[in-house]
């Protein structure tokens, strides 16, 4: 009997761990579910897995972007090593989650999936979601325009 109550004991704990520790995290690795497999992407590993940009350029906050029909890659600088700091979803093919939340999303359903979404100073939503920064931005009918996902640290 004893053992019987310390292993049903063992179980409640690993389920409530479980929850604790999984239950927190929406998408365990957005960088995955764009085709990036690993956290130090560089510029050069880019090129070689999607070819070139169709743009790039420098913006106002010193970044350096590369611009595709469906993602934007945010860089520190230009260099072949420089590594990817932010991307920018721009297509609906990319959806998150077991709610498949990704552009053309409403923000109810966003609000529904992301229960901690915190108002971020930008005009977006944004959360912390494991080693993730995710930040939606919507348009005029409510629905996501494009998601910034960064590393967060």
């Amino acid at each position: 009997m004893k053992k019987k109550v310390a292993l049903v004991a063992l179980a409640l704990l690993a389920i409530v761990s479980y929850i604790l520790y999984f239950g927190k995290v929406y998408e365990r690795n957005y960088f995955e579910k764009l085709g990036i497999y690993d956290l130090g992407f560089n510029y050069e590993e880019m090129i070689k897995v999607f070819g070139n940009p169709k743009e790039t350029y420098w913006t106002e906050n010193g970044f350096y972007d590369a611009k595709y029909d469906d993602l934007i890659f945010s860089y520190f600088g230009d260099s072949p090593e420089a590594i990817v700091i932010c991307i920018t979803v721009l297509d609906e093919k990319y959806k998150f989650g077991w709610r498949k939340i990704g552009v053309g999303s409403s923000k109810k359903e966003v609000l529904r999936a992301y229960r901690r979404v915190k108002r971020s100073p930008d005009e977006g939503y944004a959360f912390v979601d494991g080693l993730m920064w995710v930040e939606f931005f919507f348009d005029e009918n409510d629905r996501v325009k494009e998601i910034m996902i960064a590393i967060y640290s």
